[in-house]
């Protein structure tokens, strides 16, 4: 009986899963790394931010100027735009 558990008990050890790695893009399948169309628009960088896409119904979009405070939920679907307020320019553009 005790060579059974012990069996047992290594045999399920086997089946535990490890934490996953901690942030957004660490456990997400390639093909939702992109959904929102960021790596689309890298040219977008040092433009004027009146060039950035508008939001749309299946477009989710947040313009933001560097330092403005946003909420920190993860959206793979949301563009967010970050733009200098005093020159007016594209700086960053990430997903989320």
């Amino acid at each position: 009986m005790r060579i059974l558990s012990m069996t047992l008990a290594v045999a399920l050890a086997g089946c535990t899963t490890a934490p996953s790695p901690v942030g957004p893009d660490a456990a997400m399948p390639a093909e939702d790394k992109d959904q929102c169309g960021a790596l689309g628009l890298a040219a977008l960088i040092g433009q004027p931010v009146s060039q950035a896409p508008q939001p749309s119904p299946n477009r989710h979009i947040r313009v933001v100027a560097e330092g403005d405070p946003v909420t920190m939920d993860y959206a793979p679907q949301r563009l967010n735009i970050y733009y200098d307020r005093g020159n007016g320019r594209i700086t960053r553009i990430k997903i989320g």
